[in-house]
């Protein structure tokens, strides 16, 4: 009988170590183990993603790039390991005369498709070509390409030259540049921490638009998108629901970012509304799950260059615009984007009654202009992501 006693006190013991008895049939749940990440609108990802065209020059000319043809160059500016290099020249416009457009000199290494980059035109269709380094770049290192366009007509253009050559003479590179180190690129002058937007003062400062700056690291990768929850929030307003009430509605973040303007009602195809989701209907796919990003439509997204701006830019308007059937969405305001990030103080922004911007929709240009960032003071908005523990 002790020995039954001692085996039954030891099983009640355990019962109730886990959390359950005869008359309490639940179970303690386990722990959350799910991590949470907070990414400043500022901490976009850097020297990875860019533009073979610019966009602008792209509708300008409705040329399009022989893939074949594509060859990249770096020039990680490290002088001892200039064995193997091709000297030359990154231009602005290597079409033109040697000498006529602004150049830098380098010591080019040809980078090798697959093992270094690829190129993909996923994002944005086939008309604006994406770039995608495997390794970062620095600031101060060079990237240049050159290609053949396909001209309308069938006609062929050479943007950039790359001579063979056998032995230690011969012809200079030249390529288009596609970052330029950090210290040609001008500050404003009695604004030394912005950047210079006359391009005639500051002519390497149009290299910057080269790089996509609205794509983040969700610091997530291979994890299934359906798993993550993702939220845009406010630290000037000091939001927590990830947007903003304008009375009767209330206007979510990623709404206003273009990437929640639809919803699965349960046929697995797109209708217009927002359920705080981000879209993943093709070809709304915003998530890249191999690598753990989220890569927003717009170009700037939290300080769009839109019509009604001063330094509007025709060509955003492009990406601002939804990429699923015009049929199905306004054309002017697609689908429920009534609402935009806009410049602070001046004239309403599209879609609102208000007299001057409401605060919850201040833009932060600071993303984007600003030379010297000053990581707290700088910031206004920042994403939350909860997903897996790793």
């Amino acid at each position: 009988m002790p020995a039954k006693r001692s085996l039954a006190v030891l099983f009640l013991a355990l019962v109730l170590a886990s959390g359950c008895s005869d008359d309490d049939n639940t179970m303690t749940p386990p722990p959350d183990d799910r991590i949470t990440r907070q990414i400043d609108d500022l901490n976009y990802v850097r020297g990875k993603y860019f533009f073979l065209q610019l966009p602008a020059e792209r509708l300008a000319s409705g040329a399009t790039i022989d893939f074949a043809t594509l060859r990249v160059f770096l020039d990680d500016m490290n002088g001892s390991n200039n064995q193997g290099v091709r000297f030359g020249y990154g231009e602005i416009d290597p079409t033109l005369a040697p000498g006529a457009s602004p150049r830098l000199v380098g010591s080019f290494d040809d980078l090798q498709e697959l093992a270094d980059f690829e190129v993909t035109t996923a994002p944005f269709g086939d008309r604006f070509p994406v770039l995608i380094l495997k390794e970062p770049l620095f600031q101060s290192q060079v990237l240049a390409v050159t290609y053949e366009e396909v001209l309308p007509g069938g006609g062929r253009r050479v943007v950039g030259s790359v001579p063979d050559c056998a032995g230690v003479d011969c012809d200079s590179v030249r390529l288009r540049l596609l970052q330029a180190p950090k210290d040609v690129y001008l500050a404003k002058a009695g604004a030394i921490d912005d950047y210079e937007t006359d391009y005639g003062v500051a002519p390497f400062n149009q290299v910057r638009e080269h790089e996509l700056k609205n794509v983040y690291d969700l610091g997530f990768p291979g994890v299934d998108p359906s798993e993550l929850e993702i939220q845009v929030r406010s630290y000037a307003t000091g939001d927590t629901i990830g947007g903003f009430f304008d009375a009767p509605d209330i206007f979510g973040y990623l709404q206003v970012l273009g990437v929640d303007l639809y919803r699965d009602f349960g046929d697995g195809s797109p209708a217009v509304g927002s359920d705080q989701i981000v879209d993943r209907f093709s070809p709304l796919e915003f998530l890249d799950p191999g690598r753990g990003t989220l890569m927003f439509p717009d170009l700037r997204p939290f300080d769009p260059r839109l019509p009604g701006r001063p330094d509007a830019r025709s060509e955003e308007l492009v990406f601002f615009r939804s990429r699923l059937d015009q049929s199905a969405v306004p054309t002017a305001v697609p689908g429920l984007r009534k609402r935009v990030f806009w410049p602070q103080g001046v004239a309403s922004p599209p879609g609102s009654s208000a007299a001057v911007t409401p605060a919850a929709l201040v833009a932060n240009p600071h993303v984007y202009d600003r030379r010297n960032i000053q990581p707290v003071s700088d910031r206004r908005y920042y994403l939350l992501v909860r997903g897996p523990g790793l």
